[in-house]
C-alpha cells in the first residue's frame, strides 16, 4: 500500500511582510472596533464586541496578524495589546454599565 504524503505550507504573504510584532501591539496602530450585539425583539443595543483593527494598515487583517504573532510564539503579547485597547478604547467612548462588552481571547 502506497503511503500519502501531505505537506503544509505555512508561508503567507501577507504575514510575511508584516514585520515588526511590536509596532502592531502598539496603541499607534492597535485601534478596538466595536460592533453593537442587538436584541431582535426590541431593536435595542445591549452588549457590544471589541473588534481589533489595524486600519493605518491597509490590508492587514487580523487573521494575519494572529497568524504572524504564532508563527513569532507572541500570540500571547498580541491577546493581552488586544484585550488592554478594547478596554480603554471602552472607557474613552463612554460604554458604560449598561451594555455588556465582550472581548475574544486566544485559548
Amino acid at each position: 500500500m502506497q503511503q500519502r504524503r501531505h505537506s503544509l505550507d505555512l508561508h503567507d504573504p501577507v504575514v510575511a511582510d508584516l514585520g515588526d510584532l511590536s509596532a502592531l501591539t502598539s496603541s499607534d496602530q492597535l485601534r478596538p472596533a466595536y460592533q453593537p450585539i442587538v436584541d431582535v425583539s426590541t431593536g435595542e443595543v445591549i452588549a457590544y464586541e471589541a473588534l481589533a483593527r489595524w486600519p493605518g494598515l491597509p490590508g492587514v487583517t487580523p487573521d494575519a496578524v494572529f497568524a504572524a504573532a504564532r508563527l513569532a510564539g507572541r500570540t500571547a503579547e498580541l491577546d493581552w495589546a488586544c484585550r488592554l485597547a478594547a478596554l480603554r478604547g471602552a472607557l474613552e467612548h463612554g460604554l458604560g454599565r449598561e451594555h455588556v462588552l465582550f472581548v475574544n481571547v486566544e485559548p
